[in-house]
């Protein structure tokens, strides 16, 4: 599982993209994509189902129900604060 520093960037960083311009958006999809390549093979399957649904979410915003599939249930809080912060920003 992810430290919880990283988790509070990576949640800080998609909010953003995803409020963000799609330029934004590519870059973060750029860097998650980075760290499955350059990391992959000490990272556990959830950790790489949660960073390919977030590039899955980033790249399409409709494959919303799929996204939230790939995302672990260890994953669910963070996914949860994701969503409710850019549903929130994107309605303010």
């Amino acid at each position: 599982m992810f430290n919880r520093e990283f988790r509070k960037a990576t949640i800080e960083s998609m909010v953003a993209a995803m409020t963000g311009s799609q330029e934004q958006r590519l870059a973060w999809r750029g860097t998650l994509r980075e760290v499955i390549e350059t990391r992959g093979d000490r990272l556990q399957r959830d950790e790489i189902n949660y960073l390919e649904g977030l590039i899955m979410i980033l790249g399409d915003a409709g494959k919303l129900e799929e996204a939230d599939a790939k995302i672990p249930d260890v994953y669910a809080e963070d996914w949860k604060t994701i969503l409710e912060v850019v549903n929130h920003k994107m309605t303010a």
